[in-house]
């Protein structure tokens, strides 16, 4: 018998679970609930990693958005109507923009937008009027029909801004 194979044991163990446990926290912990939209705190994470790149290359603009009188529609119609209100804005903000765009929900009807590669000084302003133009159709929930707008502070990153004076720019 020396040196002479008598048999195989293998062990193996299913991780599926365990990898399907993984990305739902960290989708629970980074992604919105009600639009599916990063969260807060990925948004931060995103905003610390693209003013990095912008102080290697120049390009980087960050909007800061929300939906115009919210509390009265959510005051008049409820929150399920409110909801609903936020979940279509969030889909209309993202069909209006890049892939590569980054966009989050912060809470409430508060939404941010980081765009990257934009060098020309009228990009942010361009990108503003797609996201004002998206709400320009009526949001039509059950027997409601709504006309939405938004407004849309800009802020361009400049060399030695920090990520909190980018957002307190926009």
């Amino acid at each position: 018998n020396a040196g002479k194979v008598v048999g195989v044991l293998a062990v193996t163990e299913d991780i599926t679970a365990r990898k399907y446990m993984a990305q739902e926290l960290f989708r629970r912990a980074n992604f919105d609930s009600l639009t599916g939209l990063p969260n807060r705190a990925y948004f931060h994470s995103q905003l610390a990693e693209g003013v990095k790149r912008a102080q290697r290359r120049a390009g980087l603009v960050l909007m800061y958005f929300d939906i115009d009188r919210f509390k009265q529609i959510n005051d008049t119609y409820g929150h399920d109507v409110g909801d609903e209100v936020i979940r279509m804005f969030g889909q209309r903000v993202r069909a209006a923009l890049r892939e590569s765009d980054f966009i989050a929900r912060l809470g409430g009807d508060e939404f941010v937008l980081i765009a990257e590669a934009q060098n020309e000084q009228n990009d942010g302003a361009v990108i503003a009027q797609k996201l004002v133009d998206a709400m320009k159709p009526a949001f039509d929930i059950g027997a409601v029909r709504l006309q939405v707008s938004t407004s849309i502070g800009v802020a361009y990153f400049q060399d030695g801004m920090t990520p909190e004076m980018l957002v307190k720019a926009a």
